[in-house]
């Protein structure tokens, strides 16, 4: 066969596309409580599932586009998330990471307060409208230091839609109440971290698992700036897990298992998860 041929078998991997989520926490009564959204069971990736607010890097979440609405935008320069992410890479993902946060939980991470046009902004994104203009609109400048990297995760090579996602931990703004979009996600809730699993374990809400690994590195912190300073005091980890069938069961390999190619742990706690279990057990 010639090279393009149609017919000759493809090896090439899905395409990944960068996305940002961003954790958003605020002090409850007995340590932080997190803000999650139930995404709407048509979406294709993790429908029906809890997750936190995010989404894909849109190409207005560009430098070029937003820089001029963005609050102290060198704090994204640095290469927190490796060599490969340079600094508009870096830029467009904390935007993205905020404007995914607005549109699905409707909190606005910004460094003046906003006012009674909010509700209509947030439509008016939700619609379409371009991210610089809603800024501008509403006459305030995103708080681009107010997200702290926290972690990133790489969708497994063996799965047909890929991101590359950076997640970022941000206390909640005290003025602005958090509320699902009603479009991409059908609800949303604040819980403890322990309570969110224990939901999840119970079978009332699904948990995909780089979100239950975080909820699992949340569960008895304290107050929201202990988070905060836990994450700021180290590089935010890079995970890319391993997805293989094994017999009966399909397994998730995360660094530091022996059977992941990365030998040094990513992360505390379990290095492999068993999805579909008949036996065995997690370790």
């Amino acid at each position: 066969m010639s090279v393009g041929d149609p017919r000759e078998p493809s090896t090439a991997l899905p395409a990944v596309r960068a996305a940002a989520t961003v954790v958003l926490l605020r002090d409850g009564a007995t340590g932080v409580e997190v803000f999650l959204v139930q995404r709407h069971g048509s979406i294709g990736f993790m429908g029906g599932m809890h997750v936190f607010p995010g989404g894909k890097v849109s190409d207005s979440d560009a430098r070029a586009h937003v820089e001029a609405h963005a609050q102290d935008a060198a704090c994204t320069d640095r290469h927190a998330w490796g060599d490969d992410v340079d600094r508009d890479a870096s830029f467009a993902r904390a935007v993205a990471a905020i404007r995914e946060t607005f549109e699905e939980a409707g909190v606005l991470l910004c460094a003046q307060t906003i006012g009674s046009g909010a509700a209509d902004a947030r439509a008016r994104l939700l619609a379409g409208a371009p991210f610089a203009d809603v800024l501008a609109e509403l006459r305030v400048q995103l708080q681009l230091n107010a997200l702290q990297p926290l972690s990133r995760w790489i969708t497994p090579e063996s799965e047909p839609v890929r991101f590359d996602t950076s997640f970022y931990v941000a206390r909640a703004p005290s003025d602005q109440v958090a509320e699902h979009d009603r479009t991409e996600s059908i609800a949303g809730l604040w819980a403890s971290p322990s309570d969110a699993l224990a939901s999840s374990e119970e079978g009332a809400i699904r948990l995909a698992p780089p979100t239950a690994r975080t909820l699992e590195g949340l569960a008895g912190v304290p107050s929201v700036d202990a988070a905060i300073a836990d994450a700021a005091r180290r590089a935010p980890p890079l995970v890319m897990p391993v997805i293989r069938t094994v017999g009966d069961e399909v397994v998730i390999y995360y660094p530091g298992d022996p059977e992941h190619p990365v030998a040094e742990p990513a992360l505390p706690g379990p290095t492999r998860l068993v999805l579909r279990r008949h036996v065995g057990a997690s370790r």
